[in-house]
């Protein structure tokens, strides 16, 4: 038997992080909210999120990110993976690349 097809996502929010794992028919497996305070807080309890939702139910085969602030996606880029220009204090030119989902 293969493994599973599992998504997982971040909403992005400037007040919460909404996180979530799926399967391929978009059942809901694993979800938290997150309140967005720094990076360090937010994107630190989002990875042990994926990090504990992985152990319970497999590898992720897909991610993707909705943000508040502009993403670079490209990675030829030296900003590859960062928040870019956001409003959003203290979170521009921040890595938004978790260890958990890279």
């Amino acid at each position: 038997m293969s493994e599973p097809l599992l998504l997982g996502g971040i909403e992005a929010g400037g007040t919460k992080f909404l996180c979530a794992v799926a399967d391929r028919d978009g059942r809901i497996l694993a979800e938290t909210r997150i309140a967005t305070t720094t990076p360090t807080e937010t994107l630190g309890a989002a990875s042990a999120f994926f990090r504990d939702a992985q152990r319970g139910h497999g590898g992720l085969s897909a991610f993707s990110i909705g943000s508040f602030g502009p993403l670079s996606w490209n990675p030829l880029a030296t900003d590859y993976g960062y928040i870019t220009s956001t409003p959003k204090p203290g979170w521009r030119d921040w890595p938004a690349m978790m260890p958990a989902c890279a």
